[in-house]
């Protein structure tokens, strides 16, 4: 008996009859999801691909691929306002889609929770950032770092964003006095980065922590950026797939075996930097200039512990900052240069304007590049810029309460996935007239364009979790602009004409080089 049990079970012929059984309940099993998620699944009456209906895997390879911003826009023109693309995410397009989305939904519970199934800075910091921050963290952490983000605290760091325009500007000026013709041919992404990060940096940790501008060169913050946000999206694949504690563990082998390197060395320098700033005595820097830990010490909120920030909640939040406050600065500054250069007439006019507005270089200031009336088609050139590019073209997800909701007609089931597609939203015709083109003009009231939906146009976010920093990035990016119109007659370089056709997205913008010919104007030489 004993023995031909032993035979049957050394019989091959048993084995592949297992393994084939195991094989048909995996199919089965995927089969019957695939069917539930298609046909049966809360969300199956809303319009979209079957295959994104079925899996998560093509939209999770077109975001790893960088083509999110494109493919989401190609959907909504074809399946409508509401499109699912995934078995449990819906994206959405249009002003009301703002509103429902990122509102405060008085009545209804309150504005909508983040997605919080892959929060990384917990796990780097020991706290949470405000770019992954539940409703409730994200409301006190913004109330006690409000007093660095005013209008008020905006204007009153001109002083040090100036330095470093100015600095912009000189370098860019020496390029083209050692030119033999007078003329520099530059990358002005490159310039722009550097500019935007050493403001960024200076206002974060009170000091020219990367001192790009000063000694001309990349640092490895903004390059391991671009990686980190690369990677982001291969994590955001990981959280669909697998369990929380699945993923948490993928996580820590993967930083065992390096592949986490950027990011611990991002954490490292977050840490650095952050303790040497708290450490320095009062609110004050000794240069005089404000950055946004003056305000913070000085005029925030205090927290259950009676400080304002503790020493974690800096360090998360610091990484976040440097980010989103450069990186979209920057995006915004190329995008303009792009159009302009790209359209010869909507520069000379910009030209025109700026260069009489000011009779000197001195008196181009937050002030003058903000005041009513004064530099309006400056004004439109760089929400035009937003519109059709804007520095964050995928949706900011969130995740539908308790209830539901209802977008667009549709209603979307508690637990889903929902968030707006920027770029798909302000490049549809439903929304803006000539929408494919670049029109400054839509925004100082060209007939034309007064059915414009303005309200489809959310720069900075809608609602009580949008851009904390929308101040200074407004009055920084107008600054930027002008003094480089002022300062300087451009030229778009032959390869680089199609420079935003087929822009890799990771989150943000994969820039590529924008290669830029620039001649001192001939009556500020010397200014």
């Amino acid at each position: 008996m004993a023995g031909s049990l032993r035979q049957f079970l050394d019989s091959d012929a048993v084995w592949l009859k297992v393994l084939g059984a195991i094989i048909l309940i995996l199919i089965t099993r995927i089969a019957g999801q695939i069917v539930y998620n298609v046909f049966l699944h809360p969300l199956a009456r809303i319009p979209g691909p079957r295959s994104m209906a079925a899996s998560v895997l093509p939209m999770g390879w077109v975001r790893t691929q960088g083509r999110a911003p494109y493919k989401l826009a190609e959907l909504h023109e074809r399946y409508g306002p509401v499109v699912r693309i995934g078995p449990n995410e819906v994206s959405c397009v249009g002003s009301a889609a703002f509103r429902d989305v990122y509102g405060f939904r008085a009545g209804k519970g309150g504005p909508m929770p983040r997605d919080q199934r892959a929060v990384l800075s917990r796990r780097a910091f020991g706290a949470i950032s405000l770019l992954q921050a539940d409703v409730r963290t994200h409301a006190e952490l913004r109330h006690r770092m409000n007093p660095a983000f005013s209008e008020r605290a905006a204007r009153e760091q001109e002083p040090l964003v100036a330095r470093y325009v100015d600095s912009l500007v000189r370098r860019l000026a020496a390029e083209c006095a050692a030119a033999v013709d007078g003329a520099a041919v530059v990358d002005m992404c490159r310039y722009a980065a550097w500019a935007t990060f050493d403001i960024q940096g200076h206002l974060l940790f009170g000091e020219d922590v990367f001192g790009s501008l000063e000694h001309g060169r990349d640092h490895p913050w903004p390059t391991t950026t671009m990686s980190f946000f690369r990677a982001l999206t291969w994590v955001k694949l990981a959280t669909e797939l697998l369990t929380p504690r699945v993923l948490l563990t993928v996580q820590k082998l993967a930083m065992g075996l390096g592949a986490g390197g950027g990011r611990r060395r991002h954490a490292e320098t977050a840490k650095r930097l952050g303790d040497r700033r708290m450490a320095a005595a009062g609110g004050g820097r000794p240069d005089g200039h404000p950055d946004y830990m003056s305000y913070i010490v000085r005029g925030g909120a205090k927290n259950t512990s009676g400080t304002t920030l503790t020493r974690e909640e800096m360090y998360a939040n610091a990484q976040v900052l440097m980010t989103a406050g450069s990186e979209t600065v920057a995006t915004v500054l190329c995008g303009a240069l792009y159009y302009l250069l790209a359209h010869p007439a909507a520069l000379a006019r910009l030209a025109r304007e700026v260069r009489a507005a000011f009779a000197s270089d001195a008196d181009i200031g937050f002030a003058g590049v903000s005041e009513p009336g004064r530099l309006e088609y400056l004004h439109a050139v760089l929400s035009e810029t937003m519109r059709l590019w804007h520095p964050v073209a995928t949706p900011m997800v969130r995740q539908v309460p308790r209830g539901g909701c209802e977008v667009a007609g549709y209603h979307v089931p508690e637990g889903a996935l929902i968030g707006v597609t920027n770029y798909a939203t302000t490049r549809s015709e439903k929304y803006f007239r000539h929408a494919e083109r670049f029109v400054p003009e839509r925004w100082l009231g060209a007939p034309e364009y007064a059915d414009d939906d303005r309200d489809a146009f959310q720069p900075f976010g809608y609602g009580p979790m949008s851009c904390i920093g929308s101040a200074l990035g407004r009055l920084e990016s107008r600054l930027l602009l002008a003094k480089l119109i002022w300062h300087f007659d451009l030229e778009l370089m032959p390869g680089s004409e199609n420079w935003l056709d087929n822009m890799v997205n990771h989150m943000i913008w994969q820039k590529p080089p924008l290669m830029v010919k620039l001649r001192p104007v001939q009556t500020t030489a010397g200014s």
